[in-house]
């Protein structure tokens, strides 16, 4: 079973793709998709749906888990947030099964303590998944490392 995980952005969205089977879960890859900050929303909303319509097509994902956005503090990044995150349900939606977890079902699933907001800062929060995921998918640093520095701009191929 092929699984698409997206982390939904305008400005960065971040991709990964597993496959799954009886054995467990390997990382097929990971990615960032990034659209110019520079362009308008529409332009960028169209350049977002025709890379994420190309990822759905080049990896024809089983499942596509995409966590439910939280609430951004200023009105443009929330509809910002939520029109990316519209395209990527749809698409998966009209292709494959659709896992919407909210963050708190992220933590439970992947067996990390629950934290109350304020309990852990950011930070805290994101060593404590990078340590999950490197406990879960050996060699996830490498492919991280091949894709979080440069901030790579393409999709999955």
């Amino acid at each position: 079973m092929i699984i698409l995980g997206v982390d939904t952005g305008l400005a960065h969205c971040g991709l990964a793709l597993l496959e799954a089977d009886d054995a467990g879960a390997r990382v097929l890859d990971l990615q960032v998709c990034q659209t110019d900050a520079g362009e308008t929303l529409q332009a960028r909303l169209a350049t977002y749906q025709r890379r994420m319509s190309d990822v759905m097509r080049n990896n024809a994902p089983h499942v596509v888990v995409i966590e439910r956005p939280s609430f951004p503090r200023s009105a443009k990044a929330a509809a910002m947030l939520w029109s990316a995150w519209g395209i990527v349900a749809g698409l998966a939606d009209s292709r494959a099964l659709l896992v919407q977890p909210s963050a708190g079902e992220w933590r439970k699933a992947l067996g990390l303590p629950a934290c109350a907001r304020g309990d852990e800062g950011k930070a805290e929060r994101k060593a404590s998944t990078a340590a999950m995921m490197r406990a879960r998918f050996p060699g996830v640093d490498t492919l991280m490392a091949s894709v979080i520095p440069s901030k790579r701009e393409h999709a999955l191929a």
